[in-house]
């Protein structure tokens, strides 16, 4: 049978090339479409953390189904967070003004010690940016770091990573 497809193909070429051509642009048409489809969502509805995330996302407008990203402060040898907390309060809340459409989440909206690292020179802050509209990008990120940075102490190192 192999040997029958083999001189199919090499009686005629022009056929079989063409024919290769017209699937590679089927292919390439479909490809796009088939992107939006992509999706994970292992959810059961009427469970705790599925209506939770539900709501999450109707009251903040985001959150409720993606991982946030992180971003990290970190303070000059010498001084620490807790000495520091104002300032890095003040640069989380020029970021919240700044960009109202991101919800962040730190050790000043919480005073949960655990936005701060053992050493005490590093703090984080959960940031929920809304639902991308297609595959994600680190836009929300740059932008956040961008003013972050522009509203912290120049020696304050400032970073953005994920879960």
């Amino acid at each position: 049978m192999l040997t029958r497809i083999v001189r199919f193909a090499l009686c005629h070429r022009r056929l079989v090339v063409a024919s290769w051509l017209v699937l590679l642009v089927a292919g390439a048409a479909a490809a796009a479409s088939v992107a939006k489809r992509l999706t994970f969502d292992f959810a059961l509805p009427g469970e705790p953390g599925y209506e939770t995330a539900k709501r999450i996302e109707r009251t903040y407008d985001n959150g409720g189904a993606q991982a946030p990203s992180v971003l990290v402060a970190t303070v000059p040898r010498g001084e620490t967070v807790r000495r520091s907390a104002t300032a890095i309060g003040n640069g989380f809340q020029a970021l919240r003004t700044a960009h109202p459409e991101l919800r962040i989440v730190d050790y000043r909206a919480t005073h949960d010690e655990r936005f701060i690292t053992r050493d005490g020179r590093t703090t984080f802050a959960l940031m929920f940016a809304p639902r991308p509209s297609g595959f994600g990008s680190a836009a929300e990120s740059t932008r956040a770091i961008t003013a972050l940075r522009r509203s912290m102490p120049g020696e304050y190192t400032v970073a953005a990573t994920g879960l």
